[in-house]
C-alpha cells in the first residue's frame, strides 16, 4: 500500500512509465500546501478575532517578490526532480544498459514470457557499426578493418531516438572514424538491429543445408516417389514463378528437367548464368561428354558409369551440375540418378555401426593427369548438427578415389575391413533398384542436379550405334545458395509454395495417368 500511495503521489503507472500530469499536479499541490491555507482554517481565523489578531503582528503577509522567489525556487526544485526521477526510471525499464568492463546489457522484450538479457563487447558492436561511413551502402563493403578498433574502446553515450533507432557514440573510436566525427547509428530493427546482432546464432556457412537458404525442407526420394519436375526453357529463362519453382525444386529433391533448350552449344552456359554465374574448372567453363579414346575422364568413355559425385577433388566441389543433349542415337546410355540422403538415412537405420565407420575413416579423392593435381580428404558421410537434428553429406565418388594407405598391423587390418564392409553396404543400398531413376535424355532436355547430394551416373551404351553428345557446365556453391537466399528475401519461397505445390500435383496427375495409358496399351 505504500508503495502504490508512493507511486500514484510521483504521477507514475504500475508499469513504471511517468505521467507528467501526474508529476505537474503533485507539484501544485506541494506548492499549494507551502503557501496557502485551507477554507476550513480560513474560516476558524474569521471567527476567531483574538487569534487573528494575535498573529498579524507575527505572520506579516509575503510581499509579491517573495512569492516569485518561492516559485522560482520550487519551479527548479520540480525539474530537478522530475530529471532524477527519469534517469531513475530509465535505468529501471530500458533496453539498452551500459555495465563495466565494455558490455552493453540488452533486453529483448519477448511476448508473454520475461525480456531475456544478452551482452554485447562494445569492440564487437563497434565492429558490426552498419552506417553509411562504415558500411558501403552500395557494395555492403566495410571501410575500416576490425583490426583498428582500440583495445580500450567503451561506450561513451547511448540515445534511443523517436524512430526506434540507436545512437552510440564511443570513447577510444576507430582514430579514422573519429577524426570524422564518428557515430554508429543501428537501425530499430532487421538483421543490422541490436536486438538481432546481440541474439543471431553463430552459423558456419559451410555446413548449412540449402533448406534453411530456401525456407522448405529437404526431400529425400526413392524411385517410387520422385516425379521429377519438367519445366520450359523459355518459361525457366523468362525468370519468375518457373525460375523460382526449379530453383526450389533443386533445393529440395536436387533434380530438375527442362525441356525445348535449343540446340546450341551455348544454352547450357545461359541456363548456368541463370544463377549468377559459371563455375569454370580446368575443363573450361562448359565441356563437352563425347565418347573418344584415350578419354581424359572416364564420363569421356561408353564404358559404365557408376554413381557419383563429380570433383570431390576440388576444396569445394561444384553444387549444381548441368547436362545438356544435343545428340543421342546409340543404344543404351541411359542416365542414374540417385539420392544420397536416403541412401545414409537407410544405411543409418539398418546398421548404425557401418553408418559411424563411414563418418570416421577419411577417404582420399584425386585427380593427377595431364598436368593437374589435386587431392582431399573427406569421409564418405560428413555429420553436423543443425537446429538439434543431425544432417548429412555424402562425398561419393569411386572413379576419381585415391589409393588408401596400406593397413599396417592388426588393429589398421580390423579397420580397413569395417571400412571395406560398411562401404559395400552403403553401395548395395545407393545402386538398389527401387532407389535409382532411370532416364534417356532426348535431344532438347537439360537435366539439372545438385551434385553434392544426388549421385549420378550412365549405363554403357554401343557408339557404334550413333552418337551420343552432352554439352555439360558447373554452378558453385555460393552461387546457388545466392540465389536461393535472393528468392528467401523476395518472399518467392513463401510466395510461391502454394502454386508451387499446386502445379507439381497437377503435374503428378498427368505423369501418373500417362504411365497407366502407356500400361495399358503394352500388350501382355
Amino acid at each position: 500500500m505504500a508503495t502504490r500511495s508512493f507511486r500514484s503521489a510521483l504521477g507514475v503507472s504500475r508499469f513504471g512509465e511517468v505521467s507528467r500530469t501526474g508529476l505537474r499536479q503533485s507539484y501544485l499541490t506541494r506548492f499549494a500546501g507551502l503557501h496557502t491555507t485551507s477554507r476550513k482554517t480560513q474560516e476558524a481565523a474569521a471567527s476567531s478575532p483574538e487569534t487573528t489578531a494575535a498573529a498579524e503582528p507575527t505572520s506579516p503577509k509575503p510581499s509579491i517578490n517573495e512569492l516569485q522567489r518561492s516559485l522560482r525556487s520550487f519551479v527548479k526544485s520540480a525539474k530537478s526532480l522530475n530529471a532524477a526521477l527519469t534517469r531513475e526510471l530509465e535505468k529501471m525499464t530500458a533496453v539498452y544498459r551500459i555495465r563495466k568492463k565494455g558490455l552493453l546489457e540488452v533486453q529483448s522484450p519477448r511476448p508473454g514470457f520475461e525480456s531475456y538479457r544478452r551482452h554485447v563487447p562494445a569492440s564487437y558492436l563497434r565492429d558490426r557499426c552498419p552506417c553509411p561511413q562504415c558500411l558501403s551502402p552500395s557494395s555492403g563493403n566495410k571501410s575500416f578493418s576490425t583490426a583498428e578498433i582500440p583495445a580500450t574502446i567503451n561506450f561513451k553515450h547511448i540515445k534511443v531516438q523517436k524512430d526506434g533507432s540507436v545512437h552510440i557514440r564511443w570513447y577510444n573510436d576507430v582514430p579514422r572514424a573519429a577524426a570524422a566525427g564518428h557515430v554508429s547509428v543501428f537501425p530499430a530493427r532487421g538483421p543490422q538491429s541490436i536486438d538481432k546482432v546481440a541474439s543471431e546464432r553463430n552459423i558456419e556457412y559451410q555446413t548449412i543445408p540449402l533448406a534453411l537458404w530456401s525456407g522448405l525442407p529437404e526431400q529425400p526420394w526413392t524411385k517410387a516417389s520422385l516425379s521429377p519436375l519438367r519445366i520450359s526453357y523459355a518459361a525457366f529463362m523468362a525468370g519468375g514463378r518457373d525460375f523460382h519453382q526449379g530453383a526450389l525444386e533443386l533445393s529440395q529433391t536436387g533434380l530438375l528437367f527442362l525441356t525445348g533448350v535449343p540446340q546450341t552449344e551455348t544454352a547450357v552456359a545461359d541456363i548456368a548464368l541463370k544463377f549468377g554465374a559459371i563455375k569454370e574448372t580446368f575443363y573450361g567453363r562448359t565441356w563437352d561428354v563425347i565418347s573418344k579414346p584415350e578419354a581424359e575422364n572416364v564420363a569421356y568413355t561408353s564404358s559404365y558409369l557408376g554413381l557419383h559425385s563429380d570433383m570431390l577433388y576440388l576444396e569445394s566441389p561444384p553444387r549444381i551440375q548441368l547436362l545438356h543433349c544435343l545428340e543421342n542415337s546409340c543404344t543404351g546410355g541411359e542416365s542414374m540418378f540417385s539420392d544420397a540422403s536416403t541412401a545414409a538415412a537407410q544405411l543409418r537405420s539398418d546398421n548404425r555401426g557401418a553408418f559411424r565407420t563411414l563418418t570416421e575413416k577419411p577417404v582420399t579423392y584425386h585427380y593427377s593427369a595431364n598436368g593437374f593435381y589435386y587431392r582431399q580428404r573427406r569421409p564418405v558421410i560428413e555429420t553436423f548438427f543443425e537446429n538439434r537434428q543431425q544432417r548429412t553429406s555424402v562425398w561419393w565418388s569411386p572413379p576419381f578415389q585415391a589409393p588408401f594407405p596400406r593397413p599396417q598391423g592388426l588393429e589398421q587390418r580390423k579397420l580397413w575391413g569395417q571400412w571395406l564392409k560398411s562401404a559395400r553396404h552403403f553401395k548395395s543400398i545407393l545402386e538398389a533398384d527401387e532407389n535409382v531413376h532411370h532416364h534417356r535424355l532426348e535431344p532438347g532436355e537439360c537435366v539439372l542436379f545438385d551434385n553434392r547430394r544426388v549421385m549420378h551416373g550412365r549405363r554403357e551404351f554401343d557408339a557404334g550405334s550413333g552418337r551420343r553428345w552432352l554439352k555439360g557446365t558447373y554452378v558453385a556453391d555460393e552461387d546457388f545458395v545466392s540465389t536461393l537466399k535472393r528468392i528467401r528475401i523476395a518472399g518467392g519461397a513463401e510466395e510461391y509454395l502454394d502454386k508451387y505445390d499446386q502445379d507439381r500435383g497437377d503435374q503428378r496427375q498427368r505423369q501418373t495417368k500417362t504411365s497407366k495409358t502407356n500400361a495399358a496399351a503394352t500388350p501382355a
